[in-house]
C-alpha cells in the first residue's frame, strides 16, 4: 500500500468486521479510518506508525485493536472513548515516552492489555485503576518494582511480568486472591514471601531465571498448583518439599544447584511434563516410576551413569531427552523395553559402544538419536524398531549398516556422516520411504547401485568428505537426483569398485 492509505483502499474495508492492514508500510493513518464503523478487530501490526488518529474513536463497535511493532509514543486520550475495546495490545512500541491519559480506565471494557516491550521504567498509574482487566502484560520492559497499587486490578487473572529488572516480590502481591498464573521469570529476584502460598485460584507459577537463593517451605503446600517453574537458578540449592503437590502436571527444574533427585517429586503422580536438564542429580531414584502420567521427561546432562529398572512403569512416556550422560551399553536395564508408547528418544553424546538391546525392542519409537558416542557396530536387531522415521548415528565408529535395516520401511532421515563406513548393505535399496541420506565423513567410494530404487523419493544425499569415486566428485557434490541417474547408467563402473577398508 505504500506510505499512503487513501479513501478509495479503506473503502473496500467498509463493512466488514475483520479489518487486517499489518506490514503495510503506513505511515499515517486517514482521518478516513473513522468510517470503518462494522470493524471489530483491526490490525496494524508492523507499519511505521507514530501516532493514532482521533477519528479511531468513531469505531464504535472496535473490540480488538492491535498496534504492535510500530514506532506509537502516545495514546491520545480521545481514544479512551472507545468503550467496546476489550483487547488491546501494543507491544514493541515506544510508550515509554508519555504517561498514558488520566481518562484511560474510561475503556470501561478492556480486559486484555499487552504493553510489553516499550521500555517501561513503571506501571502507569493508569493501567493500576483500569479494574476491568483480567490479563496484563508488561513483559520485556524495565520494571523494577511491583507497585502495591496492582492489588486494586480485582479481576486480575494473568499477570506477566517476565524479562524486567524487579529485585523484590511484596507480601501484598498475595492479597489478589483471584490471580491464576504469575509469570516473574527472567528478573533479579532472589526470594519470594511465604504469603504467595495463599493465593489458593494460583494454578501457574514462573520463577526461572532468578537468582533465587532458597524458597519458603509454605509454597510445597500449594496443592492446587498445575505449572511450577523455577529453572536458570543455579544459586537454588534446595527446593520445598512437594509431595503434596498432587495436582502439579508441569515442572521444571532445570538447571538449578540440586545435587540430588528429590525423592518427594515422585509423589508428584500427576505429572505430565518433569525437566530436571542441567541439574547434577547423578542418579534417579527407582521411585520415579510412580510418575505413570508422564509424557515428557527431560534428564540432560545429568551426570547418571544408570538407568533404575522403574523406568519400565513410565508407560505413557512419549519423549525421553538422555543426551549428555555417562549412560554406557549395560546402563539401560531390561524393563526400559517397556516403554511402549514412547516416540522419541535422545540418547547422544554418551558412552554407547553398542546401542542398548532394551532400546532396539522399541517397536513403536519414531525418533532415535544416538550420534556423538562411540558405537562400533550396529546389531542386526535394529530391525525391529519398525516405526522408525528419523535415525540420527552421526559421529560414531561404525563400520556399515546390517542388512536388516531394510525393515525400516518408514525411515525417512538416515544420518552416518564421521563414521568409517566403507560400504552400505544393497539391502538398503529397499528403504522406500527414505528421503534424506547423510553420508558425509566416511571412506565411501561408491553409491551402492541399488538405492536407484529409490529414484523419485530419496531427495538429499550428502557425501562430501568421502574418497568417492563413483560417481565423480563433481557428480557426487549434486543433488539426489542427478547422483542416482548417474549410478544408474554406469552400474558395470559401479558394481566394479571394491568398497574401502577402515583403517
Amino acid at each position: 500500500m505504500g506510505n499512503n492509505l487513501n479513501s478509495e483502499l479503506l473503502a473496500k474495508h467498509r463493512g466488514k468486521p475483520d479489518v487486517d492492514l499489518s506490514n503495510s508500510n503506513i505511515h499515517v493513518l486517514p482521518p478516513a479510518i473513522g468510517n470503518l464503523r462494522a470493524c471489530k478487530d483491526l490490525i496494524l501490526v508492523k507499519n511505521d506508525l507514530t501516532k493514532l488518529p482521533k477519528e479511531l474513536a468513531k469505531l464504535t463497535s472496535l473490540e480488538l485493536l492491535d498496534i504492535s511493532e510500530n514506532r506509537i509514543g502516545e495514546w491520545d486520550a480521545s481514544l479512551c472513548a472507545i468503550s467496546s475495546l476489550r483487547t488491546l495490545i501494543a507491544r514493541n512500541n515506544r510508550f515509554f515516552m508519555k504517561q498514558l491519559p488520566s481518562n484511560f480506565p474510561n475503556l470501561c471494557r478492556l480486559t486484555k492489555l499487552d504493553m510489553s516491550g516499550n521500555q517501561l521504567d513503571f506501571i502507569d498509574a493508569s493501567i493500576l485503576k483500569t479494574v476491568s482487566l483480567t490479563h496484563l502484560c508488561l513483559a520485556s520492559n524495565r520494571l523494577k518494582e511491583i507497585p502495591l497499587a496492582i492489588q486494586g486490578l480485582t479481576q486480575l487473572i494473568h499477570l506477566d511480568l517476565n524479562t524486567n529488572i524487579i529485585r523484590n516480590v511484596p507480601k501484598e502481591l498475595a492479597n489478589m486472591k483471584q490471580l491464576n498464573k504469575l509469570n516473574l521469570q527472567q528478573n533479579e529476584i532472589q526470594g519470594v514471601p511465604s504469603e504467595i502460598a495463599t493465593m489458593t485460584n494460583l494454578t501457574s507459577l514462573n520463577l526461572g531465571d532468578n537468582k533465587l537463593l532458597e524458597l519458603p517451605d509454605d509454597l510445597g503446600r500449594m496443592k492446587w498448583i498445575f505449572e511450577w517453574d523455577v529453572r536458570g537458578n543455579p544459586l537454588l540449592k534446595k527446593l520445598p518439599f512437594m509431595g503434596d503437590m498432587i495436582k502439579m502436571e508441569h515442572l521444571f527444574i532445570q538447571n538449578i544447584g540440586l545435587v540430588a533427585f528429590p525423592l518427594d517429586i515422585c509423589k508428584c503422580t500427576s505429572l505430565r511434563t518433569l525437566d530436571v536438564r542441567q541439574t547434577a542429580v547423578m542418579s534417579v531414584p527407582n521411585e520415579i516410576g510412580a510418575l505413570n502420567q508422564c509424557r515428557r521427561m527431560d534428564l540432560f546432562g545429568c551426570g547418571l551413569d544408570k538407568l533404575p529398572p522403574g523406568f519400565g512403569q513410565l508407560v505413557v512416556l512419549d519423549t525421553l531427552d538422555l543426551r549428555n550422560n555417562k549412560l554406557m551399553t549395560h546402563s539401560f536395564p531390561a524393563e526400559f523395553a517397556k516403554l511402549r508408547t514412547l516416540k522419541t528418544l535422545y540418547i547422544s553424546h554418551n558412552h554407547l559402544v553398542h546401542l542398548p538391546p532394551p532400546v532396539m525392542e522399541l517397536s513403536e519409537l519414531k525418533f532415535l538419536d544416538a550420534g556423538d558416542n562411540a558405537l562400533a557396530d550396529c546389531d542386526a536387531a535394529i530391525g525391529q524398531m519398525v516405526s522408525l522415521t528419523k535415525l540420527y548415528l552421526g559421529r560414531n565408529k561404525l563400520l556399515t549398516m546390517p542388512p536388516t535395516v531394510a525393515r525400516l520401511i518408514k525411515l525417512e532421515v538416515l544420518d552416518l556422516r564421521d563414521n568409517e563406513i566403507g560400504t552400505l548393505p544393497a539391502e538398503m535399496g529397499n528403504l522406500r520411504a527414505l528421503k534424506k541420506l547423510m553420508l558425509s565423513h566416511n571412506i565411501i567410494k561408491r553409491v551402492p547401485y541399488e538405492l536407484c530404487q529409490l529414484q523419485g523419493t530419496l531427495t538429499e544425499i550428502l557425501l562430501d568428505h568421502n574418497p568417492i569415486l563413483a560417481p565423480p566428485e563433481d557428480v557426487a557434490a549434486k543433488d539426489a537426483a542427478t547422483i542416482l541417474s548417474w549410478v544408474k547408467s554406469h552400474e558395470k563402473e559401479v558394481r566394479a569398485l571394491p568398497p574401502e577398508k577402515p583403517k
